[in-house]
């Protein structure tokens, strides 16, 4: 049976999300289930491809990766190479290996420390543009305040803490002069 690809498989995962929503809708709320399938949706298809936009002398560009066989090559055939691993048996291994979905589950927490820690030094994470987004997200601090209900006059106190700015515009691109 050939492997399936990212957008079969994706189908598969909104379909079954949708099938078990009481209203046969797909919910716009967190699901870390959903989120793992995605992550081995993509992890288990090597020609998956996603198109960014860099802009190059002021032109929007289109930029096609291939970040799981980017992502497989780059994380095996070191390992594979250590162990001696012929070269044909290595690239055969690389393109065809299956993630199970405790793998693709781990993925999650990976780029969430990551995310996070790099916010914490203070930095934005730029998103990677698309031809109708370009968008960035990063920690403020917030100061101990005291915010008021103006219809219930009830007081709360907030200590101090970090929220998330995101910032989201209209893609210069996407953009005319009339």
């Amino acid at each position: 049976m050939p492997k399936k690809s990212f957008l079969d498989r994706i189908d598969e995962i909104v379909k079954t999300a949708k099938a078990a929503s009481k209203d046969g809708e797909l919910k716009t709320s967190f699901s870390r289930r959903f989120y793992d399938d995605v992550a081995g949706a993509i992890m288990n298809d090597p020609d998956y491809e996603t198109k960014d936009i860099k802009v190059r002398q002021g032109k929007p560009t289109e930029i096609i990766r291939k970040p799981s066989k980017e992502f497989r090559e780059k994380m095996f055939t070191p390992i594979l190479n250590t162990f001696n691993v012929d070269s044909e048996d290595a690239k055969k291994f690389i393109n065809e290996y299956e993630f199970t979905q405790a793998q693709a589950a781990t993925m999650y927490d990976m780029m969430a420390a990551i995310n996070w820690e790099y916010m914490k030094t203070g930095k934005i994470l730029r998103l990677p543009s698309k031809k109708d987004f370009v968008g960035s997200i990063n920690l403020r601090d917030v100061e101990e305040s005291v915010y008021e209900n103006k219809k219930t006059g009830v007081k709360t106190k907030r200590k101090a803490h970090r929220a998330l700015l995101k910032r989201s515009n209209t893609p210069p691109w996407c953009k005319e002069k009339m």
